[in-house]
């Protein structure tokens, strides 16, 4: 006596496991993107902290930088021994006919 048996398929539980998969994986990258989202949102306020930070410290320069402008003067020029430029040179405005030029044959000097 022989005996024949046939495997029976079933569809519909390879469906059912291929959709769980795909369920859990679909999980898994949702976990993985809100994961990302909060760490960069967190690094985006720490961002923003530190620039404010450097925001007070850059006021605070500019307020001293603009107080000890006031206080320069041509007292405190000599105090500090620079003296006066003996005679100003310079430069006339009047062109002497010469040129100087890249072009080839033009302002020849």
């Amino acid at each position: 006596m022989k005996h024949y048996s046939e495997t029976v398929q079933n569809p519909e539980r390879k469906v059912f496991f291929l959709l769980a998969a795909i369920l859990l994986c679909l999980f898994a990258v949702y976990g993985f993107l809100l994961n990302a989202t909060i760490v960069r949102v967190v690094a985006r306020e720490a961002a923003i902290g530190f620039i404010s930070e450097l925001d007070v410290q850059l006021g605070e320069l500019e307020f001293s930088y603009i107080s000890l402008q006031n206080t320069i003067d041509l007292n405190m020029a000599y105090n500090r021994n620079f003296v006066d430029a003996p005679s100003p040179i310079f430069i006339s405005r009047e062109s002497s006919g010469r040129s100087l030029s890249l072009l080839p044959n033009q302002g020849e000097l």
